[in-house]
């Protein structure tokens, strides 16, 4: 996982505190259903599913269509979540998760920004692939299809990444302080593409 998906590693080191991470668990934190959960939105942007299973049988979902409101996800009482499926990644691939921290006890995410995008190749840069997980600015984790569709085809420049965090931001639909939100959107998902790039070999 740290060699081939360190964006999800960078998510589960943002969750809560040390203790936190040591007692919890990846699948405890998709499960409370959080909007500002760390996890997933960089979950959401490897395309994670979840298989569900009872003593009526399995199913699989999606992580984006997991959650239904703050803190209620689809799972049933009679429900349990085995496995967080995780897909190959494309090549020539980078993904990254950055997160804007409350200043409290327990330093709650105001912004997280999952991504992962892909490009033909190293020296024309055109992205053929971009998926982009939110959390903390709408009442559920959300994926940013929206972008993910301005993204797809363009050649990679510095004004693309600027231009695609101004589509996220018009995606987001933040619950409080929401002006300050969606401008720390733009600033997060720019910086997050950024990032995720510079990982692409």
């Amino acid at each position: 996982i740290q060699e081939k998906y360190d964006f999800l590693v960078e998510a589960s080191l943002a969750v809560g505190s040390v203790q936190t991470r040591n007692k919890g668990t990846v699948v405890g934190n998709i499960c409370n259903a959080s909007p500002s959960a760390d996890t997933i939105p960089s979950l959401i942007a490897s395309d994670a599913s979840l298989k569900l299973i009872s003593t009526k049988g399995e199913r699989i979902v999606k992580v984006e269509e997991f959650f239904i409101h703050p803190f209620k996800n689809i799972l049933k009482e009679t429900e349990l979540v085995t496995e967080i499926q995780v897909p190959k990644l494309p090549a020539h691939s980078g993904g990254s998760y950055l997160w804007l921290p409350k200043v409290t006890g327990v330093d709650e995410t105001l912004v997280g920004v999952g991504v992962l995008i892909a490009v033909d190749d190293l020296i024309h840069r055109n992205c053929i692939m971009a998926r982009i997980g939110l959390g903390s600015v709408a009442p559920t984790p959300i994926r940013a299809k929206n972008t993910e569709e301005f993204l797809k085809g363009k050649r990679i420049e510095g004004i693309i990444f600027r231009q695609a965090a101004e589509v996220a931001a018009n995606e987001s639909s933040p619950r409080s302080r929401a002006e300050y939100r969606r401008e720390m959107v733009k600033v997060f998902v720019k910086r997050a593409l950024d990032k995720a790039l510079k990982k692409i070999k």
